[in-house]
């Protein structure tokens, strides 16, 4: 039986498959065309001592795409999104995303970013988590991408 339910992003969740990934997997149009992205981890979101009262601290989010793209990301209020990723373009001298990382980097920036909040997490648990999604028969990625 398959279910699809709103996200909280406005974004659809399918539910139809069976692996432990299933619950955490949004498909949505990115780069181009329209693709499935599974969330690996996500971190927490907390109320932080130095923000406006009731205003959240936004939480970071591994991620991993259908083109084989992992990225770690986090919405910042009132400037945009910081991202770190794999995908393969150009970084802005004006923004603080960067991209063209290696995998093992995106991982093990996202377990740094997390414990700057308090929440340690485990970079092997993170990479055995991201080589689950890669080694799926629906991920588009070259052999040299798994290798972390």
């Amino acid at each position: 039986m398959s279910s699809d339910i709103a996200s909280n992003d406005g974004g659809m969740l399918d539910e139809s498959e069976s692996d432990e990934f299933a619950s955490n997997c949004v498909t949505c149009y990115r780069r181009g065309r329209e693709q499935t992205i599974w969330t690996v981890h996500q971190s927490p979101v907390v109320e932080t001592t130095d923000s406006v009262v009731g205003e959240l601290e936004c939480c970071w989010t591994l991620q991993v795409c259908q083109d084989g793209v992992i990225v770690t990301s986090r919405t910042i209020p009132y400037d945009g999104q910081r991202s770190y990723s794999t995908e393969d373009r150009p970084n802005r001298a004006d923004k603080s995303s960067i991209y063209r990382l290696d995998v093992e980097e995106v991982i093990e920036r996202h377990a740094a970013l997390c414990s700057k909040h308090g929440l340690e997490v485990s970079v092997a648990d993170l990479r055995e988590r991201v080589l689950a999604v890669l080694d799926r028969d629906d991920v588009a990625v070259d052999d040299d991408d798994k290798h972390v």
